[in-house]
């Protein structure tokens, strides 16, 4: 006997073998019927787990199933009733019943599938909504991402504008400036060639002058040398170390530049400004003076207001010239001495002042001619360390005449520190600095000087003020030094650098602060960086 199933993905039905039972001895027959009732129970429970494997094909989800698949699934269950039809145990009850209970389960995996069908469209409805309103988003996102695109795109276009506007006024600034310079080098050129004209003109009357001058020197030279026989001889002593004989320290061509400014100081105190303060003048001359020792201690950063200062201070100079001579040249050695005073006080506190102080006094000595060796004789008689000039201790000086010999002075009965002498000398260091490499208004006395007076210093034995002295004037010259002597200020720096330096530190009781700023502003500012920074206050303002 065979039993009908299926195989396990539900397409064919074959016959399954049944496993024979064992051949058992022939008994004698009881209860027929209820045998018969057991053995169709047994194949209809063998039938029963046979039937889920065509019923997988049902449960497939709505997206999977087809018309086809279904009517496979009917003929199936078909088969399924022929198959039980042909069961010689099964009655035709028992078939309808069995067949009827497989309908059903068709009918409820049919509800199920409809159900999964009905939720499939349902989610197949979000999603389509979903997908509409990504869409939207995208179409939202695209058009937000073009009208940045665009945005970039304009402001990357206003930049551009921007960029080709500023480099147009760039060029048409660096146009003005360059016509403005030729401009000035055209004026400069025609005031060289109109000086050079006027000069030849002054020329024949300057050499008159000059002889008559050379003449005075020689008439107060005899009147001088006829009165030393009256001067004691401590007051000779002090006279001929004035004039860089004892007790001095200075190179012969430096005191030759020196002497004749200082005898200029000498004739102007002796000689002129006694007729100068003659009743006649006395009033407007004290008036002149208080003005202009107003006007220079009110020096500024600010380039408009120095320029008014030196128009206020040549207007007095002006009318004194008008009045005389001699009270012109008193206003003259007036002025020099303001400005002197100025770098002691305020130029030796705070070094940028240099710059103002010494552009008021380039525009005074451009438009006042004299006043220029005045004001050197000014500086070499209160700083003599300009001319260079040292001093060194006379046998039998007394350290008080030795102090006052060098230009040191007394502070409530007290001489002044040296450190407050120091500072005093390097504020006029720093005034001299700041005429040397004044560029401003063009001038004879430029950094040429400047040059030779740091030769000759270098050219000396150094002494405990010579660190300060080297450094304030580097500290204020040093930037244009380098512009103007570009082939020979490294070597300068190297030597100050590697042989000066060390020679200073080398003197008894060195001035170790003096000598390590010095080493540190050419190592930093030269050596290191290889050029010389712009200092502050170089640039007075507008």
């Amino acid at each position: 006997m065979v039993q009908f199933g299926y195989d396990d993905d539900g397409e064919d039905i074959r016959p399954v073998p049944r496993t024979p039972s064992p051949r058992k001895t022939p008994q004698k027959k009881t209860s027929s019927t209820g045998k018969a009732e057991a053995l169709r129970a047994a194949q209809l429970s063998a039938l029963a787990s046979r039937t889920p494997s065509p019923l997988k094909a049902l449960k497939m989800s709505v997206e999977e199933a087809t018309t086809a698949q279904l009517e496979a699934a009917m003929h199936r269950l078909l088969q399924i009733n022929d198959a039980i039809r042909a069961v010689p145990f099964m009655t035709a009850e028992e078939s309808q019943a069995y067949l009827a209970q497989q309908r059903a389960r068709v009918q409820e995996f049919e509800k199920q599938r409809a159900q999964r069908h009905s939720a499939a469209q349902q989610y197949l409805k979000r999603l389509t909504e979903e997908i509409v309103n990504d869409e939207g988003r995208l179409a939202e996102a695209r058009k937000a991402l073009e009208a940045e695109r665009a945005k970039k795109q304009k402001e990357e276009k206003e930049r551009a504008e921007a960029r080709a506007k500023a480099e147009a006024e760039e060029k048409r600034k660096q146009e003005e400036e360059q016509k403005a310079r030729d401009a000035q080098a055209k004026a400069l050129a025609d005031a060289q060639n109109a000086k050079k004209a006027q000069d030849a003109q002054k020329a024949a009357a300057e050499k008159q002058k000059q002889d008559a001058e050379k003449q005075r020197q020689q008439q107060q030279a005899a009147a001088a040398a006829a009165a030393a026989a009256s001067i004691p001889a401590s007051a000779a002593q002090g006279f001929a170390s004035a004039a860089g004989v004892p007790g001095a320290d200075c190179s012969a061509e430096a005191w030759k530049t020196a002497e004749p400014l200082l005898a200029r100081l000498k004739t102007i105190k002796n000689d002129i400004r006694p007729k100068a303060y003659q009743p006649a003048y006395q009033t407007a001359l004290m008036k002149a003076k208080m003005d202009i020792k107003a006007r220079i201690g009110q020096q500024t950063m600010s380039q408009k207001k120095i320029i008014t200062i030196a128009k206020h201070v040549s207007k007095n100079l002006e009318d004194g010239k008008g009045a005389s001579q001699e009270v012109y040249e008193t206003l003259l050695d007036i002025t020099a001495k303001c400005i002197v005073q100025q770098a002691e006080r305020e130029v030796a506190v705070k070094t940028s002042q240099a710059y103002p102080l010494a552009l008021i006094s380039v525009m005074l000595y451009t438009k006042h001619e004299p006043l220029l060796d005045i004001l050197l004789g000014r500086l070499y008689k209160k700083c003599p360390y300009l001319i260079p000039q040292y001093f060194k201790k006379i046998p039998g000086e007394g350290e008080d005449q030795q102090r006052k010999r060098i230009g040191m002075k007394m502070m409530d009965d007290n001489w002044e520190t040296e450190e407050h002498f120091w500072e005093r000398m390097g504020g006029m260091v720093a005034l001299y600095a700041g005429i040397v490499q004044t560029t401003t208004v063009p001038h004879k006395y430029d950094m040429d000087k400047g040059w030779i007076w740091l030769a000759r210093t270098l050219n000396m034995k150094p002494r405990r003020i010579t660190p300060v002295l080297i450094y304030k004037f580097l500290e204020v010259a040093a930037f244009r030094l380098e512009q103007t002597y570009r082939q020979q200020i490294r070597k300068l720096m190297q030597y100050i650098y590697e042989t000066y330096i060390p020679a200073m530190a080398a003197l008894p009781n060195p001035p170790t602060p003096s000598i390590t700023r010095l080493q540190s502003f050419i190592h930093d500012q030269y050596l290191q960086n290889g050029k010389f920074d712009e200092p502050a206050g170089i640039k007075l303002e507008a």
